[in-house]
């Protein structure tokens, strides 16, 4: 949350993390659900998808996983 509040961060979409699936997802299999971290949420506005910053937010997110994923990797080593 501090983070948000720099102005590097202003304009990011609000971002939340869940140990149980989003409203989007329940009803699916627990198979395909099954996780060891959690579920994040983007709440994406037209504002994030507007003009040219459309392939930026789909590349952001795109990439979001392998983010995490590299960061969780080298927190560990």
């Amino acid at each position: 949350m501090d983070v948000a509040n720099t102005k590097a961060c202003a304009k990011a979409p609000h971002c939340i993390w869940s140990p149980i699936p989003p409203p989007e997802l329940r009803g699916e299999a627990i198979e395909d659900l099954s996780t060891n971290g959690g579920f994040v949420s983007f709440d994406i506005t037209s504002r994030h998808i507007e003009g040219k910053r459309l392939d930026k937010t789909v590349w952001n997110l795109l990439n979001f996983y392998a983010f995490v994923k590299n960061h969780v990797k080298v927190k560990t080593l």
